[in-house]
């Protein structure tokens, strides 16, 4: 590492009479941290020096990654898109990305497939790290002893980590991106850092092979559901710190992970990271072909072509630093580079209508493009509850019809896209929804905080006034690892609403980006009774998942199971149109012609369970 470091235009490292071993050892920390604390021992720190480093290291491929996405968003677009795509360029290039995000996206939200920039909030809570940790660590340095900053260190690990436990239940998505909620995983890093650089720990087999494990582990088993990042999370972030500390090229793992072809991935990670979500959000405007696994195949190979271009011109070139080149030199350029991409992504931001696509379009073209984002559903009725944050306890009174409601929905946002349909069809209707929650019964772990308190307070509503019918609807493709939860749920309801009918309604089909869009590549504007391919995989899969978990409650008759795909598809082919409206306003949201015609051929299929008085139509 000193010839390379001497290569590449830098001071050559000293040793500090530290043992070879200890050197080689300090070589698998992050390299950040452990070359900040070597610099530190050995009086050769500098503010600048450090950051000119982080510069060099990670601007040049991120700006040319973020210009290459817009050129992308601004020709595959649209306007609503295209300007949050825009403004979160503004926010990358700030490495703000994770407040913009948590703002605006749920990570795990189908919506967030159109945002190919949302990897970078991880980039960005790390250069948040990296503004603070030099600064905190050179003023401590001289005035306590490293035993004392790494007690401090570990403080504020536990006081980050308690932060990401209790945001995990109490506010999940904003959790996910926060920043006090993260600091932690980077600190279990910086102790690393400093164990490598004073304690010398020696190879061991077995527990880097436990690291390894409980890394892939983590891969295989946490789920958009796992509260994340939380007490949980100790599990990866640990195996990465012993994969890290133990796992040398003595160890069989790291003999395994030393193999020629993990070693090439690993040279080109930064570039990988840097182009892996940005491929796979813009092959979602193929629509559904994007999730065949061939165009899966072709979709990995590009982002590995991409990213060994990126290392080859844009990563390797920028990390040599010129000999007698000052680092505020690369500093003020970074800073002009930044400030550019900023007023640039901001500006774009703010006249989206200047996308490619919708300039291009003709105007009924333009028309249907921009329903998503012109269309306004009719406002719902007096009964119907969607819950935003703390208006749960003062709303959930008069989210039930009083008396006897016909029929109460309860579940998200679908559930409340189709709450519009029953109502429009005459039934006395409520509905109980919140974003993101599904209709279930936490068992202690498996909702978020906010999502069981308010399933809570509705199954106390519903047993003060029990409906004839209710309806458990939800977007179960991002549920899954809580569909476990249904049995019990449905147990309860049948013990507590003796007399009310259960049906559970399985998801509904998406069109990605969006069923007006694809309306228009499909070439079918206008032509009002047509089907076309819809994105089914991952509902058909839960709907599996549910009528596996609720066999026998269906086999007995405590529950009816209704699929949606089974009534408006055929082979993969979906209604695109109910009459002469999308069917869906977004990716699968029901406008109100769709949610009413829907209503109405559910009700015909499952004639039993609707078989009360009501007027389908709606006079």
């Amino acid at each position: 590492r000193v010839g390379r470091r001497q290569a590449q235009g830098e001071e050559p490292e000293v040793e500090h009479g530290q043992p070879a071993r200890r050197r080689a050892m300090r070589d698998v920390a992050l390299v950040g941290q452990g070359l900040l604390i070597e610099d530190l021992q050995g009086g050769t720190y500098s503010l600048a020096k450090f950051y000119e480093r982080r510069i060099r290291r990670i601007l040049p491929a991120l700006l040319v990654m973020v210009a290459c996405s817009m050129m992308l968003a601004w020709g595959l677009m649209l306007p609503r898109a295209f300007g949050t795509a825009a403004k979160s360029a503004a926010a990358t290039a700030a490495f703000l990305s994770n407040v913009f995000f948590w703002q605006t996206t749920d990570y795990f939200d189908i919506d967030a497939l159109a945002q190919p920039l949302l990897h970078t909030w991880s980039l960005a809570v790390e250069e948040q790290f990296y503004i603070l940790f030099p600064l905190m660590l050179a003023a401590a340095w001289r005035r306590v002893t490293p035993r004392v900053i790494v007690l401090v260190l570990l403080g504020l690990l536990v006081a980050s980590l308690a932060v990401a436990e209790w945001g995990s239940q109490a506010h999940p998505k904003v959790n996910y991106y926060f920043t006090p909620s993260r600091f932690w995983e980077l600190l279990f890093g910086s102790l690393g850092a400093f164990a490598v650089a004073y304690r010398t720990p020696l190879p061991n087999a077995v527990l880097s092979a436990v690291g390894l494990a409980a890394i892939v582990g983590s891969m295989a088993l946490f789920g958009p559901g796992t509260r994340h990042p939380s007490l949980i999370t100790l599990i990866p972030t640990a195996g990465v710190l012993m994969l890290l500390i133990w796992g040398t090229h003595v160890t069989p793992v790291g003999r395994v992970l030393s193999l020629p072809p993990l070693t090439a991935t690993g040279k080109i990670s930064y570039s990988l990271y840097l182009w892996h979500y940005t491929v796979f959000s813009f092959a979602v405007a193929l629509g559904p072909v994007s999730a065949e696994p061939w165009h899966i195949v072709l979709q990995i190979a590009a982002i590995f072509a991409i990213s060994t271009l990126s290392w080859r011109f844009v990563e390797t070139p920028f990390r040599v630093r010129r000999a007698g080149r000052r680092p505020a030199t690369a500093l003020w350029r970074a800073v002009v580079a930044i400030v550019v991409t900023i007023g640039l992504g901001q500006t774009l931001g703010s006249y989206p209508k200047v996308t490619w696509r919708y300039l291009a379009a003709q105007p009924d073209e333009r028309e249907m493009l921009l329903f998503s984002e012109t269309y306004e559903p009719r406002p719902v009725g007096p009964y119907n509850c969607f819950f935003q944050k703390h208006s749960l306890v003062a709303d959930a009174e008069r989210c039930l019809p009083l008396g006897r409601p016909d029929v109460v929905l309860w579940g998200d946002s679908h559930a409340a896209s189709l709450a519009k349909g029953f109502e429009a069809s005459g039934f006395l209707t409520g509905l109980v929804a919140g974003p993101g929650c599904g209709p279930l019964i936490d068992d202690g772990w498996t909702l978020s905080g906010e999502c069981a308190m308010q399933n809570r307070v509705v199954l106390a509503a519903l047993q003060r006034n029990p409906p004839t019918v209710l309806l458990l609807h939800a977007y179960w493709r991002n549920k899954r690892d809580q569909i476990r939860l249904l049995p019990q749920t449905i147990a309860t309801l049948r013990s507590t609403l003796p007399e009310t009918r259960l049906v559970v309604l399985g998801g509904m089909p998406y069109w990605l980006p969006s069923l007006p869009e694809r309306i228009v590549a499909d070439g079918v504007l206008g032509q009002f009774g047509v089907q076309i391919a819809a994105q089914l995989d991952g509902v058909v899969k839960a709907d599996d998942q549910i009528a596996s978990a609720l066999a026998a409650e269906i086999a007995s008759g405590s529950v009816v199971f209704a699929r949606p795909t089974e009534i408006l598809c055929q082979a993969g082919q979906c209604r695109a149109y109910a009459g002469t409206e999308p069917y869906a306003s977004d990716y699968g949201h029901l406008t109100d012609a769709g949610a009413l015609e829907f209503v109405s051929l559910l009700r015909a299929r499952f004639a039993p369970e609707f078989d009360f008085a009501a007027d389908p139509s709606g006079d």
